[in-house]
């Protein structure tokens, strides 16, 4: 008794079900040639029939690859100058919001540095920054050799240098001990 469904429910069921095939069956009466995807949505569909009963045509170009012209420029400029959000003119186009913010800021004159001009850039302030550790590290190998040659205690000479930018690893490598003795030494000192 309890599996039952009550009558309402299932004769709802049934009038739902029926109205999704006359639906169908309207759409395969206008495109007979166009293949017919049923769908569980009644809305989509009902919006899909309506676009090809009053031939609204909509392409809806969004992850596809978009060759932009010279129509489409009009059109989006068109747009925009009528007083649309981005957003608005991208639904209107088929476009995604981002596409069509993109093509305007490109109208507009604004550039866009290529990924290759950024990896450029980042070479060369990395390489800058490669060229003034060296040069940094160079100064304090110095000062630390001296200062050990002069016979100033080690430990004395290890934190001046640690002090003056010199790395844990450059230090060890001149006074011949693990970088975690110098860190050691550091941290007794």
């Amino acid at each position: 008794m309890c599996d039952r469904r009550s009558p309402t429910v299932s004769r709802s069921l049934i009038e739902s079900r029926d109205r999704h095939h006359e639906s169908i069956e309207l759409q395969r009466r206008i495109t007979p040639s166009a293949p017919v995807r049923p769908t569980r949505y009644m809305g989509t569909l009902r919006i899909a029939l309506l676009r090809q009963i009053r031939f609204v045509p909509r392409m809806d170009l969004r992850g596809m690859k978009l060759m932009w012209n010279d129509q489409l420029d009009a059109k989006l400029l068109r747009l925009r100058r009528e007083g649309l959000s981005f957003a608005e003119v991208a639904e209107r186009m088929g476009l995604s919001r981002n596409t069509v913010l993109g093509r305007a800021q490109r109208l507009a004159g604004k550039k866009f540095p290529s990924q290759t001009a950024r990896s450029e850039l980042r070479r060369r302030a990395n390489d800058a920054r490669s060229r003034q550790l060296a040069a940094k590290e160079k100064v304090t190998s110095r000062k630390l050799k001296k200062d050990l040659a002069r016979g100033v205690p080690r430990d004395v000479a290890v934190r001046t240098a640690l002090d003056l930018g010199a790395t844990p690893k450059l230090v060890a490598g001149i006074i011949g001990v693990s970088s975690q003795r110098v860190c050691q030494i550091i941290r007794e000192s």
